[in-house]
């Protein structure tokens, strides 16, 4: 019972502090894509997307996180991420123009044709695998419902190791 007292004692607001800048994350995230109407916002220099095609198969699957960080220049061989029509898109480039780059998929049989320089978001400097289906699973209704409840049992665990304490010392001393 004492290690589980002081696991949580520990594990709490460590728990609580994550999920504090987590949530900050998230409401700055929002804030520039709702109001900014930035297709992919940065956060301390760095932004992040799940994959969610196989163009990029196998360096980068999909429901892999990308974290991306703007960077001074690129080259051929890096993985980028660029504004697309609607939505950011992750290639490799593979060779450079005067104006920007030609890139493509891993996976796919022709290039995008040529991507102009303030086009590219970023590179990607950490691919995070399956991160992705972890992130949309917990912004289902489900995934939401077990967050809340893991948050509920965390603040009141305490509460009831204390009760069932209480309830077995009370009747070890009816026992005598």
């Amino acid at each position: 019972m004492k290690i589980i007292r002081l696991s949580l004692k520990i594990f709490k607001p460590v728990f609580i502090g994550i999920l504090m800048v987590v949530l900050l994350l998230n409401l700055i995230n929002i804030y520039k894509r709702v109001i900014l109407k930035e297709q992919l916002p940065f956060v301390f220099g760095y932004g992040n997307a799940i994959i969610v095609t196989g163009s990029m198969a196998p360096a980068i699957n999909p429901g892999d996180v990308v974290i991306i960080s703007k960077q001074r220049e690129y080259k051929s061989g890096d993985i980028v991420t660029y504004q697309g029509n609607n939505t950011p898109v992750t290639h490799r480039i593979l060779e450079q123009t005067p104006e920007g780059y030609i890139t493509g998929g891993d996976a796919n049989n022709t290039d995008d044709g040529e991507v102009e320089e303030h086009r590219i978001m970023g590179k990607v400097v950490k691919v995070i695998p399956n991160a992705g289906n972890i992130i949309l699973f917990l912004q289902r209704p489900l995934g939401m419902l077990i967050m809340l409840l893991g948050l509920f049992a965390m603040i009141e665990a305490p509460r009831l190791a204390e009760k069932i304490r209480k309830k077995y010392q009370m009747k070890g001393a009816d026992d005598t």
